[in-house]
């Protein structure tokens, strides 16, 4: 969170951040809002702390509406959004609100991964990446070893606990494996073109873990 206080010193504090949250980044940044910015969090109404599993479009509207207002009394206003997923269409109603965002207002968004956000949205955020986060790579490279069979005994807990976050952390690791073997002989593109559509589908309120996960077992080529 360095970034934050650094850029707050200039004066040049962006109106809108997304931060790789590896677990530890809401407290960090309940401590800047406090200490760094001179701003009481609880029983704050200008402070809004959220927290969602899916960010979806009426999520959006709200956010909308609540920003749109005048602060209480008469300063800033802050947003800090706790997500694990975001829909299109909520992705798309933020990218309206972050074009042209209401004086004063400032949004922090939380997510472990900002490779799901549409590149629209994050040409007009300011992303922090959490520093020494890393991907757990030896499950991923256990995954891709591994059988269709044995991959679906792998991912069995996440399928049934309906786990985007996780989902969403084992396809990044996943693409880091493969390119770090050089991609996949006579499949390295379409190899990462199923990782890249699975990523973005795993955004969506409506998509299935199980059935993406499962594509993914199959399709994916084992390597050794």
């Amino acid at each position: 969170m360095q970034e934050l206080y650094d850029m707050h010193r200039s004066r040049r504090l962006h109106h809108a951040y997304v931060i790789e949250d590896g677990g530890e980044a809401r407290a960090e940044l309940l401590r800047f809002v406090e200490e760094g910015l001179g701003i009481a969090v609880r029983g704050n109404p200008d402070v809004h702390v959220r927290q969602y599993d899916v960010f979806g479009i009426d999520d959006g509207r709200d956010i909308q509406g609540l920003q749109s207002k005048r602060a209480i009394d008469g300063g800033a206003k802050i947003f800090i959004l706790s997500i694990n997923s975001m829909t299109r269409e909520a992705q798309n109603a933020l990218l309206k609100l972050f074009e042209e965002p209401t004086a004063g207002t400032h949004f922090f968004v939380l997510m472990q991964t900002t490779e799901t956000l549409l590149p629209t949205l994050r040409s007009r955020v300011h992303i922090i990446r959490s520093a020494g986060r890393e991907l757990n790579l030896d499950f991923a490279r256990q995954f891709l070893k591994s059988s269709p069979a044995e991959r679906l005994a792998l991912i069995a807990d996440t399928i049934e606990s309906k786990d985007k976050a996780h989902a969403i952390e084992l396809v990044n690791g996943l693409e880091a494996v493969l390119y770090a073997q050089g991609g996949v002989q006579g499949a390295s593109s379409e190899a990462f073109e199923e990782i890249r559509d699975t990523r973005s589908y795993l955004t969506d309120r409506s998509s299935s873990v199980k059935m993406l996960l499962e594509h993914l077992s199959v399709i994916l080529p084992v390597i050794t």
